[in-house]
């Protein structure tokens, strides 16, 4: 997530990308339908089903992609799904959690965790 005060990347966007041999892809990125201050907290959620990958930020879908239409983007079938910070980029990051397509819970920390 880019804030409105990004000078990296596009103000107000999600920057969608795919990583395959230790090189990234930018896959898409779609400006947010809201001003995203820094300093300020929101609900992310990222769904994966398949080849499909949704994202919402607090409660408002964002974007989905099918992997397998996407051109020049690596079908994957198996592998994970992250979130990154890349050299000056700064983010943190609290009551995350990884919950099974049955909603079991895989992972789930309360803590907060500071990224550079």
């Amino acid at each position: 997530m880019n804030a409105d005060n990004d000078t990296a990347g596009t103000p107000n966007s999600l920057q969608v990308l795919s990583l395959s041999s230790g090189n990234y892809t930018s896959i898409q990125n779609p400006k947010l339908p809201f001003d995203l201050q820094p300093n300020t907290w929101h609900t992310v959620q990222t769904t994966v089903s398949g080849t499909k990958v949704t994202v919402s930020i607090d409660g408002t879908q964002i974007v989905q992609i099918d992997f397998s239409t996407v051109s020049g983007a690596p079908t994957f079938t198996s592998g994970s799904v992250g979130f990154r910070e890349n050299g000056a980029e700064s983010a943190e990051f609290k009551d995350l959690s990884v919950v099974t397509s049955s909603g079991q819970s895989f992972f789930k920390t309360a803590w907060r965790a500071q990224m550079p």
